[in-house]
């Protein structure tokens, strides 16, 4: 998948954007400690003190280059694919949702533990995308719709592979794996009617021969062990049958019968 902007504005956008206002803080001092929580942490307090808006500002700011730099590799894996299927506002609306749902189920946790802490960073609105993903390649999987071929084992190893690293990392001391979880089940629920009714969408515009319908490879036909079987045993009656016949017959005849199984190979 090609990185271009013309093709995935909203993921190229945000990641932008995500990199730009590190490199900002980041030369203010400010990506570090108490500091960056003046740049619009989400925490207990802002919460609490009616500061909604850290819910959405705490998305766009990361605890170090490592956290910046992992999540933006997860955006471009995750976001051109979701993007590219969904469409620049349900990928909008997914993503924002997902994030507001991972901060508020750590600021959740938070409170009932009487912990009075914070969240930065991108990574429940992409566990959102990760989510519908994994929805996505089931429902494909066997009957493609809105993919233009049904999505493959190969698929469905990589993306695993790329969850579990991420939730690997996610287990690491001061990553808030309940975000993680919180950002995946929302991104998952709202994903599911939105892909629904594109699908029925799409089905409707295949059947009435407006786009072409995906290529679903017909599948090997099931080797029919009886019918070898029976070829191999009506082959072997056959060869008998000519051994005999080749033993009682005249030197002339044999002669005949060799000339004629030549002419039966070239054929």
């Amino acid at each position: 998948m090609d990185f271009d902007f013309r093709n995935y504005p909203l993921t190229c956008s945000l990641i932008v954007i995500n990199v730009v206002v590190f490199a900002v803080l980041e030369v203010l001092g400010m990506t570090q400690g108490y500091a960056l929580y003046n740049a619009g942490v989400l925490t207990t307090s802002s919460l609490l003190n009616g500061q909604y808006y850290t819910v959405i500002t705490s998305m766009f700011l990361h605890g170090g280059l490592m956290h910046l730099l992992c999540n933006m590799i997860t955006m471009y894996y995750i976001g051109t694919v979701i993007e590219d299927v969904f469409g620049p506002v349900r990928f909008l609306i997914i993503y924002f949702l997902a994030g507001i749902a991972g901060g508020l189920t750590s600021m959740a946790v938070m409170i009932a533990a009487g912990e009075n802490g914070g969240v930065v960073g991108a990574s429940g609105a992409l566990f959102g995308l990760f989510g519908a993903y994994g929805y996505l390649l089931v429902r494909e999987h066997r009957k493609p719709v809105v993919f233009m071929r049904p999505t493959s084992s190969s698929d469905l190893k990589g993306f695993f592979g790329f969850l579990v690293l991420n939730i690997i990392i996610g287990l690491t001391p001061g990553i808030a794996m309940e975000a993680h979880i919180g950002g995946m089940i929302c991104g998952l629920l709202v994903s599911i009617p939105m892909y629904e009714l594109m699908r029925v969408a799409v089905q409707r515009e295949i059947d009435a021969g407006h786009i072409p319908a995906p290529y679903i490879p017909k599948p090997n036909p099931a080797y029919d062990y009886d019918a070898a079987t029976a070829a191999h045993d009506a082959a072997m009656a056959a060869q008998n049958d000519f051994n005999r016949r080749y033993d009682s017959a005249r030197p002339h005849q044999k002669e005949e019968m060799r000339e004629e199984a030549l002419d039966l190979d070239k054929r």
